[in-house]
């Protein structure tokens, strides 16, 4: 749904003088920003029913650090969140507004994995001495965890351009940096998937005699958190594309990492 042209030239001002957070209205149709000069507000004018025309501006990377913004604590309610969550179904590009602003408290529940208490009471005593596979293993294998996943899998499905395919990995990588203190290897799929295969560190052998049968997560864990733009730079170096041909291009990356994620969700 495009804006007004005067309120797409407003809201246009208003994001360029990066607003530190934002709020929106919808029974007024007003919109506040926060910055450092104090509160702005733009009283918006439809030019559709209004229940269409908030908070989707055309470009999906605006509207995204937008809905980014608008998700932070307090800014609005609960009922409002849930709303904006559900709207994010048509463009699931979407959600990775609410994946960099709440990962762990998404709107929606999922299940979380079943574990015995033998494996539960083992991963939390390595959790406890800081072992990282068993902190992150516990924290993906929760509800909120899984959500996360499913989310990340549904924003895999139909990404918009080439930005949204980047900051994806970014942030599911981001979600797992305890695995990496050194940051991100910027490494090919090829290289993550050899490196993962032959792990033998310390942290990664002590959680996996404990739980043995884990292994595979354990090496789907690592393998994610070292995402980044080298996994796509193979094919972003040749091609602009985006969209449809874009997702196709991408095919045998998000082949591999959808399978990884599915070792992740069982």
């Amino acid at each position: 749904m495009e804006l007004s042209s005067e309120d797409a030239l407003r809201l246009n001002v208003l994001l360029a003088n990066h607003p530190q957070a934002i709020r929106i209205d919808e029974s007024s149709m007003t919109l506040f920003a926060l910055s450092d000069k104090g509160e702005a507000r733009i009283v918006l004018n439809p030019n559709c029913r209004d229940d269409r025309y908030l908070p989707f501006e055309s470009e999906p990377m605006r509207i995204i650090e937008s809905l980014r913004l608008v998700l932070q604590p307090g800014l609005i309610s609960d009922g409002e969140r849930a709303g904006l969550w559900k709207r994010c179904q048509r463009k699931p590009a979407y959600y990775l507004g609410f994946l960099a602003a709440m990962p762990d408290d998404l709107p929606e529940t999922w299940p979380a994995r079943q574990m015995s208490a033998r494996e539960l009471s083992d991963l939390q005593a390595l959790a406890s001495a800081d072992n990282p596979f068993a902190c992150l293993l516990l924290r993906i294998s929760s509800s909120s965890g899984q959500g996360f996943l499913v989310t990340v899998g549904q924003v895999m499905e139909k990404p918009a351009n080439q930005d949204v395919v980047t900051l994806l990995l970014d942030l599911l990588r981001d979600n797992l940096s305890l695995l990496r203190p050194a940051g991100a290897p910027d490494q090919t799929l090829d290289e993550l998937l050899a490196e993962a295969g032959s792990l033998d560190s310390e942290s990664f052998e002590t959680c996996r005699r404990r739980v043995s049968h884990r292994e595979a997560e354990l090496r789907a864990l690592y393998l994610l958190s070292g995402l980044g733009y080298g996994v796509v730079r193979p094919v972003f170096s040749k091609s602009d594309a985006i969209g449809s041909l874009m997702c196709r291009k991408l095919e045998p990356v998000f082949k591999v990492l959808r399978e990884q994620l599915a070792v992740l969700q069982g």
